[in-house]
């Protein structure tokens, strides 16, 4: 083999390992280390983003309330929206990712508008502190 070819794929192989050690990194980092809180960091995005449709004297065809926890353990038409441990299972995620189990995606369109007519939906950042708290139990904290 030639050196020079050695030499090349040697470095690139270095080059990948570092690319993917920066990737784990990055994605462990996402991660908190601390306990996600209902009431200091979930309820605030569920109030911004479902409270509009799904608070309890809203007339919603789901048939589901967010206003507090209990409600929301509770449920509405179907099931309960969080498997606790298991966010790719609940009903919650699953809803603000696209192809949703059944109907919209969520937050609805004609809902999601801000004040300056901009379409208004979850972060990245929001949806994966909502993953987060469901991975350590969904906790009422």
């Amino acid at each position: 083999m030639n050196v020079r070819v050695g030499v090349f794929w040697m470095l690139f192989g270095l080059s990948l390992t570092a690319a993917l050690m920066v990737s784990l990194s990055a994605s462990m980092q996402q991660r908190p280390d601390r306990a996600v809180s209902y009431a200091k960091d979930v309820a605030p995005v569920i109030a911004r983003y479902c409270l509009p449709c799904h608070a309890e004297e809203s007339q919603n065809s789901s048939e589901l309330s967010l206003d507090t926890y209990a409600l929301m353990m509770r449920g509405g038409k179907h099931g309960t929206p969080v498997v606790a441990g298991k966010p790719d299972e609940s009903i919650l995620i699953r809803k603000l990712l696209p192809d949703p189990p059944f109907g919209e995606t969520m937050p609805l369109k004609m809902r999601r508008r801000s004040a300056s007519g901009a379409a208004k939906k979850l972060t990245e950042q929001e949806i994966d502190l909502l993953k987060e708290w469901i991975r350590q139990g969904a906790k009422g904290n």
